[in-house]
């Protein structure tokens, strides 16, 4: 096992995050909010302990897949707003140059999905419903999960 703490392996981990986020387009409340952003934040360290300065140098042709995906998801403009997202909720307090972001409530026209009811709360940032912004990564640890990553 990856970290025997938790008795759980990064694969595992990945699932986890996976239900996370879909936990969180079912039921936007704010816990499983904070629960898919901690957990989409996070998976690339589990995926890749040493960090950016490990392979800083190195070409990308010579690169680990999972030191790509590590690079990849560094370099992802949806990924960035994950990562400023968690860490704004870990150490409450909001950076200057955040992103906007805004908490609305309902159906709105250009963020309301098929399923959504007719209190469903939103969560956008910087003009994007963050559903949208969480799938985009996810869909980058799927390519990696599934081996198109090297």
């Amino acid at each position: 096992m990856e970290n025997s703490l938790f008795e759980i392996d990064v694969s595992q981990f990945y699932e986890k995050t996976r239900r996370d986020v879909d936990e969180y387009i079912k039921d936007s409340t704010v816990d499983n909010l904070l629960n898919a952003l901690f957990s989409l934040n996070h998976l690339r360290e589990w995926i890749f302990p040493d960090g950016h300065k490990s392979y800083e140098g190195i070409c990308t042709d010579e690169m680990s897949p999972k030191q790509l995906i590590h690079r990849a998801l560094y370099l992802d403009p949806d990924y960035q707003i994950i990562c400023q997202l968690c860490n704004r909720a870990k150490h409450v307090k909001i950076k200057e140059n955040s992103y906007k972001t805004t908490l609305a409530e309902g159906l709105i026209a250009g963020y309301a999905r098929a399923g959504d009811n007719l209190r469903q709360k939103l969560f956008i940032v910087d003009d994007q419903d963050i559903r949208s912004v969480m799938e985009r990564v996810l869909v980058i640890y799927k390519n990696y999960f599934g081996g198109d990553f090297g």
